[in-house]
């Protein structure tokens, strides 16, 4: 695979595929926020998988455990993992803390306009704010802060729920470094398919949401080990049924044969989560193993998709709590309230999250910049850029 870059984590076409995932989040808590009614009617379809969140951020998971070894195992530097250990606590926490204070700063000048929305919408998930908050809550920067320096070990996500992944995707981090570490020393690429079961046996039941990272993992030892040329017919056909399986909710309409997967006797949150892993893994494979699939999607515009998808991520839904909730009320007061309208909002929606992503896109590469220099600064490697 000569078109795919070795030397780092950073690969376009994947990136763009996570900037794709960020989309499907913003559109999933958009419907859920202004017209609530929409997913139950289309939960169960394969269509759905354009609205699933929990399949899109299950894709991330899937994909950093793909990309954050990938450097490593193609290199064997055993410097790469050592340097993407440390730095992934601060590389995460600094973007995560802006978006808190952020948060506080909107509810402390009475910008989060989700409550009054809510009431038109009937939404219960705009009322608590997505689910964040709970009776009696005030804001306090204080908790903003602290809340933006450990969600990474607590969960706490009180002023932006998006929040939530980052636990699973620190201690899913972690173990990637540490996985990586023992498939390339201990084993030397080796016993691979047992490895996988044993760990993801281990994943499911001490902490499932870690068992994305863990198929990325593997795959990603398997495709450098491997060196798959997939032909542009199966690439497409995998990219398609890994599209199908992402769109998987319920046993019930398109998917209802995963109901018989309940006599395997696993927990149907943990079926939720293979089924999205598997198709995550389907797409990667076919990404990287098909040369026209990866030149087609390693362009600029893929480019700029990929650094904007964590951003976007992170303040999508403060976005849609202050400008998205009070654009709504004035369409709503106008007496806008139509399918045209709602389509108004969701572009409007889009637009101002990018607005809003672009001065944390800034942070984020001069904060990354600064974190690479330091991180190699203590541990004694060469100054050479990277990213991951």
């Amino acid at each position: 695979m000569p078109y795919i870059s070795t030397s780092s984590n950073r690969l376009i076409p994947l990136e763009a595929s996570r900037g794709i995932a960020a989309s499907i989040v913003i559109a999933h808590h958009f419907f859920l926020g202004f017209v609530p009614s929409y997913e139950p009617r289309i939960i169960g379809r394969w269509y759905y998988v354009f609205v699933n969140g929990t399949g899109a951020v299950h894709f991330f998971f899937v994909l950093s455990g793909f990309v954050l070894c990938w450097a490593y195992f193609n290199t064997a530097d055993l410097n790469r993992l050592k340097e993407g250990f440390f730095k992934r606590l601060p590389r995460l926490a600094a973007p995560v803390l802006v978006t808190t204070i952020a948060s506080f700063c909107l509810f402390y000048f009475g910008l989060y306009y989700f409550e009054s929305a809510s009431k038109i919408s009937e939404s219960t998930w705009l009322a608590s704010f997505g689910g964040a908050i709970r009776p009696g809550f005030e804001p306090s920067l204080y908790e903003a802060i602290r809340q933006g320096l450990t969600t990474f070990v607590t969960g706490d996500a009180n002023y932006n729920i998006n929040l939530w992944t980052m636990k699973p995707e620190f201690i899913g981090s972690m173990v990637v470094f540490m996985a990586a570490a023992f498939i390339s020393i201990v084993l030397s690429f080796k016993y691979l398919g047992i490895s996988f079961l044993l760990l993801s046996l281990w994943a499911l039941g001490a902490y499932a949401d870690v068992f994305p990272f863990v198929a990325g993992i593997f795959l990603s030892a398997a495709v450098v080990s491997s060196r798959p040329n997939v032909r542009l017919p199966i690439a497409l056909v995998a990219v398609l049924l890994g599209i199908y399986l992402l769109g998987y909710a319920i046993p019930d309409k398109h998917y209802s044969w995963a109901k018989y997967l309940a006599y395997l006797d696993i927990r149907a949150g943990n079926i939720e989560i293979i089924l999205h892993s598997i198709g995550a893994c389907l797409i990667i494979f076919s990404i990287i193993g098909n040369s026209k699939i990866y030149k087609s999607l390693n362009g600029k515009f893929c480019n700029y998709l990929g650094v904007f998808s964590f951003p976007l991520y992170l303040v999508h839904t403060l976005v849609i709590c202050s400008f998205s909730s009070l654009m709504y009320l004035l369409l709503n007061q106008e007496g806008y309230s139509n399918n045209l309208a709602l389509s108004a909002l969701l572009i409007l929606t889009f637009a101002a999250s990018v607005l809003a992503s672009i001065p944390l896109v800034a942070f984020d590469n001069f904060w990354l910049k600064l974190v690479n220099r330091m991180v190699k600064k203590a541990l004694g490697l060469n100054q050479t850029a990277g990213k991951a």
